[in-house]
């Protein structure tokens, strides 16, 4: 039998932890390769903490990766399951460790976001009997000239907005896989090193239907954060393509040449945003575990 460990992350040991996850991922399209001065800045922030982080050992090689973050003492979200090409098995090793945690901590329900290029981390899941429950869809546009045919409309306001803080933002759920706190993973929360430049609002609403960000470390990268329909109770909650195009003119003339955003797979949430050229770059689905009704061993 390969003799396997499950370590509760030290500094020692967070070289070994950005090994195996961008290992991991070195193919995927829409992946950001990590430094580890990349995730000790995060973790000097106090965005995550490294007690949350685990790695797998098989035989001393680090195989496999995940964080694991308990929130009200009833819920637990895991973000970064990550294990080495063919290593397949660290990663249920893995997760018998941190399910067997969850259960001794008392918690009910399990939440992992897994994406389109970690099918095997999908079946990984299934076999514990997570379900899935919702798919996001992370869409690409080059803006290479700015929208044409934009035409002005009295039932929104869009403007540029410096203000907004981006605490803000994802309290109103427009970050990334918004509808659970704290799911990113580590390359969205390198990636949203975002600069909030410009609103749009519905006409009556407080809160923005979209926000568009500009990197930091990059100008002409944009991204539009967009408010979670299913989180909304505002009568007009889904933006119009003219919203957009007009929010992508002004980030055109603040220098941006290409935009990110996210949604939920409806079609109804990608129309404003497929309509004007938006393509899918990947998928992301979310899985839930109910513990109360978990009998696996």
């Amino acid at each position: 039998m390969t003799k396997s460990l499950v370590l509760k992350l030290n500094d020692e040991r967070l070289d070994d932890w950005v090994r195996v996850l961008n290992a991991s991922s070195r193919k995927h399209q829409a992946h950001t390769q990590l430094s580890v001065l990349d995730v000790r800045r995060i973790i000097h922030s106090g965005l995550i903490d490294i007690g949350s982080m685990y790695l797998e050992l098989e035989r001393a090689l680090p195989t496999a990766t995940v964080r694991l973050q308990i929130v009200d003492g009833k819920r637990a979200m895991l973000n970064d399951l990550k294990t080495l090409p063919g290593r397949d098995e660290a990663g249920y090793l893995l997760l018998d460790h941190i399910l067997t945690t969850c259960r001794e901590a008392g918690v009910l329900s399990v939440v992992a976001w897994v994406s389109q290029d970690d099918a095997h981390l999908s079946d990984m899941l299934a076999s514990y009997t997570f379900v899935p429950r919702y798919i996001r869809t992370r869409m690409r546009l080059l803006l290479a000239v700015p929208p044409e045919d934009v035409e002005l409309d009295s039932t929104y306001v869009v403007k540029e907005d410096y203000q907004l803080q981006q605490g803000e933002i994802l309290r109103w759920g427009l970050g990334p896989r918004a509808y659970g706190e704290g799911l990113a993973e580590l390359t969205d929360m390198l990636e949203r090193r975002w600069r909030p430049s410009v609103t749009a609002r519905w006409k009556g609403q407080d809160e923005p239907a979209l926000v568009g960000c500009v990197s930091d470390s990059n100008t002409k990268l944009g991204w539009v954060q967009v408010k979670e329909h299913r989180m909304s109770h505002a009568v007009h909650s889904l933006p119009s393509v003219e919203m957009v195009k007009r929010l992508l003119l002004i980030m055109y003339e603040q220098g941006v040449r290409e935009v990110l955003c996210e949604t939920d797979a409806a079609v109804s949430s990608q129309g404003p945003f497929t309509k004007i050229g938006f393509h899918t770059d990947t998928l992301y689905f979310e899985f839930l575990l109910s513990m109360a009704h978990d009998h696996s061993s």
